[in-house]
Parts: C-alpha cells; sequence; structure tokens
C-alpha cells in the first residue's frame, strides 16, 4: 500500500514519581522517516545526549607472558603446579587452573561460559576477572606464569604495600594469568584482555584484577570473586549490565585502589564482614536500605559504605534476600502498524478498519504519574481502508503530537485541563 503508519510504545516502567516512556514513532511511504522522543521524569523533553569516550589503555597490566594455553573453546589449562602454596580464605592450594571463559579455579577445571551471579552459594573457590562466553580459537591467546624473582616480585610488593598500607608486606610469588585480546565467542574477531594476579608472601595473600582494552559485546559478564559455601564473595560495580564491557566499562575505567582498571583484594583470611541492624553482611555484598531504595550500602573491608543512589529511571525498588534492591522492569511493546493492525502489549492481534481516535495505553494504577497515548485513524483513498495519521502523548500535563507527513518535528503544549488525579 501507499503507505504505512508503526507505532511502537516502549514502557519500562511508572516507579513512584519516576516514569520514563519510550515512544518510536515511524512514518513510512517512500521514505523511512524516523522519530525517536524519551521523557524522563523533571527532565522532560530531553531529545538527545552526549557522552565522552574515554581511550582504552592496558597501563595496569603485569607481564603478558608464559605458557600459552592450548586454543580450544570453554577449555582449560591442565593444572599448574604452584610454586607456592596459595591461601585463599582459609584453604591452601598448590594448584590451580587457568580456565578459558576467563576465570581460574583450584580442584578441577570449570567449563562453564555461561556467567552466574555471586554469591553462588555452591561449592567452588573461584577467581572470575572476566566471567563470559570467550573464545581462543582463531583469536588471542590465554597466557599463565609464576613469578619468584625478580622484577615482578618487586612490582608486586611495592603494589600491595601502596594499597595495604602498615603490613610490611614482601612478595614471595606471583602467579599471573591473562586472557589476551581474546575473542567473544563464536570467532567474533573482538578482542579482550583480563588479568588475574595471584600474590604472596608470609601468611598473606592478595588477588589483583586488571583490566586492558574491553571489547563491547550484548553478553552477561560476571567479575569478581566466590568461595564454597560463598563465606565470602565480591562483585565488581558493573557485573551483569552494560556497564561491563565497551570503552567505558566501568571495571577498566574504575578501581577499589584508586588505579582506574585495577581493582585488589585481600584473599588469605578474608574479614568477618559487616553487620546492618544486628543482621550479618557479608564483604562485597551490597543492598539499599529500605523500600524507597534512596540510599544503597555496601561492606568493604573498612566497614559499611553507604551512600545516595536510587534506582535509575528502568528500575523498581523490591524486597530482596536482604533488605530491598533496585530491579529492572520488564520492556512491553504495543505496535500499530498498516491499515491498521494492533498488536497489543501482552502480543494479541486484532484487526479492524475504524476511523476512530483510540487509547493506545494509558496508566492504570492511580499510585503513578499519568499518562495516555492516542492514536487516530482516517480514510486511506476509500472509506474501506483506514491509516493512523495521527498520534498523541498527554504525559506530566504536556501534550506532544506527532503528524503523519511531518518529518522531523513534533508539536509539544501545555494542557492544563488533563485530568491527573
Amino acid at each position: 500500500m501507499a503507505g504505512e503508519v508503526l507505532l511502537r510504545l516502549l514502557l519500562l516502567g511508572l516507579i513512584g514519581k519516576k516514569t520514563t516512556l519510550y515512544l518510536t514513532f515511524v512514518i513510512e511511504s517512500i521514505n523511512i522517516l524516523f522519530l525517536y522522543f524519551i521523557f524522563f521524569l523533571n527532565v522532560m523533553p530531553m531529545l538527545c545526549c552526549t557522552g565522552v569516550v574515554t581511550p582504552q589503555v592496558e597501563k595496569p597490566l603485569y607481564p603478558k607472558a608464559g605458557t600459552e594455553s592450548t586454543a580450544i573453546d570453554d577449555g582449560s589449562s591442565p593444572p599448574i603446579t604452584l610454586q607456592r602454596s596459595f591461601v585463599y580464605f582459609g584453604r591452601a592450594y598448590d594448584k590451580i587452573y587457568v580456565n578459558h571463559n576467563g576465570h581460574l579455579t583450584f580442584n578441577s577445571p570449570y567449563s562453564s561460559y555461561s556467567p552466574e551471579r555471586f554469591p553462588l552459594n555452591g561449592p567452588i573457590d573461584i577467581i572470575a576477572p572476566f566471567w563470559t562466553d570467550l573464545d581462543n580459537r582463531e583469536m588471542g591467546k590465554i597466557l599463565y606464569n609464576q613469578y619468584t624473582s625478580g622484577m615482578v616480585l618487586q612490582k608486586a610488593t611495592q603494589d600491595i604495600n601502596t594499597y595495604f598500607p602498615n603490613l610490611n608486606f614482601k612478595a614471595e610469588w606471583v602467579f599471573v594469568a591473562t586472557w589476551n585480546e581474546v575473542a567473544y565467542y563464536p570467532n567474533s574477531r573482538t578482542k579482550t584482555t583480563a588479568q588475574a594476579v595471584l600474590i604472596s608472601g608470609g601468611q598473606n595473600s592478595f588477588v589483583l584484577m586488571n583490566y586492558g582494552i574491553i571489547a563491547s559485546t550484548s553478553r552477561k559478564v560476571q567479575a569478581g570473586y566466590d568461595t564454597i559455601n560463598s563465606e565470602h564473595h565480591y562483585t565488581l560495580p558493573g557485573s551483569f549490565s552494560s556497564a561491563a564491557t565497551g570503552s567505558n566499562s566501568n571495571f577498566r575505567l574504575s578501581s577499589n585502589v584508586n588505579v582506574p582498571g585495577r581493582w585488589a583484594f585481600r584473599t588469605d583470611n578474608g574479614t568477618t564482614g559487616c553487620t546492618f541492624n544486628g543482621e550479618p553482611v557479608q564483604l562485597g555484598d551490597s543492598f539499599w536500605s529500605d523500600s524507597t531504595c534512596a540510599q544503597k550500602c555496601t561492606c568493604t573491608t573498612t566497614g559499611l559504605q553507604c551512600s545516595n543512589q536510587p534506582c535509575s529511571f528502568s528500575q523498581v525498588c523490591m524486597p530482596d534476600s536482604f533488605q530491598f534492591s533496585c530491579q529492572s522492569v520488564q520492556r512491553r511493546t504495543c505496535t500499530v502498524s498498516g491499515d491498521p493492525h494492533y498488536y497489543t502489549f501482552d502480543n494479541k492481534v486484532f484487526h479492524f478498519q475504524g476511523t476512530c481516535t483510540y487509547v493506545l495505553s494509558e496508566q492504570c494504577q492511580n499510585e503513578l504519574p499519568y499518562f495516555r497515548v492516542e492514536g487516530k485513524n482516517e480514510h486511506l483513498g476509500s472509506t474501506r481502508v483506514s491509516w493512523t495519521g495521527l498520534v498523541k502523548v498527554f504525559v506530566y500535563n504536556e501534550t506532544i503530537e506527532l503528524v503523519k507527513r511531518t518529518t522531523g518535528k513534533a508539536k509539544v503544549s501545555k494542557d492544563t485541563s488533563l485530568n491527573t488525579s
């Protein structure tokens, strides 16, 4: 037919006083024209946004050298005999496995390519600088090496005494595992570099996680560590989110020791954790302190640290296993297209040729901010055929009109008569 109007409504959630409405209105005729509108609470309308892309560097990495693991998907190194025992939260290990999907284990190889959120509450001690589905068959190398003397030990001694002062620490052994410019599965030709550095000396042991270039991916990534029964665990901020990868990866740009791209942890016996309202909190655990999710608290080696960090516009505050957490709201799509066809949020389909004004979506819970989206149909060259000619969005006492054959423009006006009660 001569033209088609496609309306897509992406409602990410109406959360307290926070509403996010994603509206995409597409007018198709000879050319396809796209108009994108994003509305945020108290910052509406916002028509574009910019960001700063930080150049990626490899400054925090230890030497990328040593034995190369076999190029095999979901593989592991053979058992590596350690030249010094490594104490990992009270358990001394004499061997280790470098697993190709971005993690280290001690008792056996671990081929899992699908990351799981820490804490696992399982029977495994694991160090995971970058747990995701990696593929070293054609791109990149997985390397490991041990050091008992030389410049690497001097560097490790200096680093640990900087990050953990008053220990008077002297490194006696360093193990470096590097996933160097490895691709995401399957042979994606991307390049991602991550590193785990195990350091021991005397009764003390430490783990460094270093990050170089991190390619962007839609895959989930878990970074951090976990222990048997999750007595001790930590998740790097950005895990299981879009902030894990790409040029603005939180792993690479942030740090817990003020060195971007490096994260340092003491792992010999750990700490006793923290308490909140008399209840124990494990080291590394985070939670929101009440049902408003206004304040996020994290148990650190220096105690419980809390700061104002409310849920984002695409999240809702919900009860969790401990206190509360910000949880993502599921997306649903409503589509109107053709002459015309209606695809509802619950995936039902309707077809009819009416030429009235129809409510496509509307607020239905009184405690949420009011919104309504209307579509007005008109005849298409014949009284037997209709299509959508006008779309109106009512939100926060504003009316936004999207009109057929109006390229790159929308009409925005106040509507003081709109009932928002």
